[in-house]
């Protein structure tokens, strides 16, 4: 009950602050804002770091590779979402990339065998098709150009490295 507790007030979280993030990626260059988030990250992880120094000792060289891939693929597709939301809707952007846990379950079925009822494959089948409602151009949608497009992409790859990052956290 404890998790579930937790998870909902991520859930708001998460969902208000895209609001902020939109309003912050659109007035900041999106490699400055990746930049200046990850120093804001970093100064505080430092007043963590004393307590965690004991673990050190099971990291290995695999398990550092893999946390450098993550680092990786978090920073570009921090940037890249940085990027969507500045060139679109913070409310398609914002509900397309909260998606990637989706794929991210779809992943770890097929990598890490896991399993997933009726239920919840009901569920990742209604989130696909509200992505595919919500990306479609409506009648009102007259002006949509290239440039829609393009945030589009940028979108779905921010997803990609997401996912992509968050099945890497399982190992």
């Amino acid at each position: 009950m404890q998790a579930i507790i937790f998870a909902l007030i991520a859930y708001f979280a998460w969902g208000t602050g895209i609001l902020f993030e939109a309003i912050a990626a659109k007035k900041f260059d999106s490699k400055s804002f990746v930049f200046w988030g990850m120093l804001l990250g970093f100064c505080l992880i430092i007043l963590y770091a004393p307590f965690a120094l004991s673990s050190l000792k099971n990291l290995t060289r695999g398990l550092l590779i893999i946390n450098l891939l993550v680092a990786f693929l978090w920073i570009s597709g921090t940037s890249i979402y940085y990027e969507a939301l500045k060139q679109g809707s913070p409310t398609l952007v914002g509900t397309i990339a909260s998606s990637f846990p989706v794929v991210t379950i779809i992943l770890s079925v097929i990598f890490f065998h896991e399993k997933i009822n009726f239920l919840q494959t009901m569920a990742i089948a209604i989130i696909f098709l509200g992505l595919i409602f919500s990306s479609l151009k409506r009648p009102v949608d007259q002006t949509a150009d290239f440039g829609n497009r393009i945030n589009a992409f940028w979108n779905r790859l921010a997803v990609v490295f997401k996912c992509i990052n968050n099945l890497l956290l399982e190992f």
